[in-house]
């Protein structure tokens, strides 16, 4: 498969108007929007693979791959948990790194731009560092050759599938807690504050 990288948006004489006086504007604003919403095609350990980038800045010896999250808090600490905890953002950013290496020849600079979802809207930029960055290249070459043994072997591992019974936790409070019962009419409203 051939590297290809290629953006849906990219403006056209068709929907951009390019023979209008304003021609440098114009193409400006083309080559902004180019890198926009960026989707890389390449092969590796045998598959097809592809991703899409929120943004992506050529530059002379690097690329930089920018990926916009909206988050609960852009406190390094609590975004770190979801790098490489509860979402591995980690994956991602070697997915996209190595895309980007592979369509543009360039060594890639992940960078996250974290921002919060309520006011006032705080935003941080986190870079993943080059040892995140070997971690999650790590997990992506782990994923593709296990991907690629169950397609070739057309075996796929059952998944477990376990009963539990879930137990109140011990920090719940029951909404009925105070409720009380008159007759035979309990007081929903009030016990569930309605």
């Amino acid at each position: 498969m051939e590297h290809l990288a290629r953006n849906n948006n990219t403006p056209t004489s068709e929907n951009q108007g390019i023979l209008s006086p304003d021609r440098d504007e114009q193409e400006q604003q083309a080559d902004y929007r180019k890198y926009n919403e960026l989707s890389i095609y390449w092969e590796s350990e045998g598959l097809d693979c592809k991703c899409r980038l929120d943004r992506l800045v050529l530059e002379e010896d690097r690329a930089l791959v920018l990926d916009l999250k909206t988050t609960d808090a852009v406190d390094p600490a609590a975004f770190l948990r979801k790098v490489v905890g509860s979402m591995n953002y980690l994956f991602q950013a070697a997915w996209y790194s190595e895309a980007t290496l592979a369509a543009f020849g360039l060594p890639t600079t992940f960078i996250f731009i974290g921002i919060e979802r309520t006011p006032p809207y705080a935003t941080c930029i986190f870079e993943v560092s080059p040892d995140m960055l070997l971690e999650g290249l790590e997990q992506t070459k782990y994923a593709r050759i296990l991907l690629r043994d169950c397609l070739r072997s057309k075996s796929w591992d059952a998944p477990v599938i376990d009963y539990q019974v879930l137990e109140l936790p011990s920090w719940y409070a029951s909404p009925l807690d105070g409720a009380t019962v008159s007759g035979s009419v309990c007081d929903l409203d009030a016990a569930f504050q309605i």
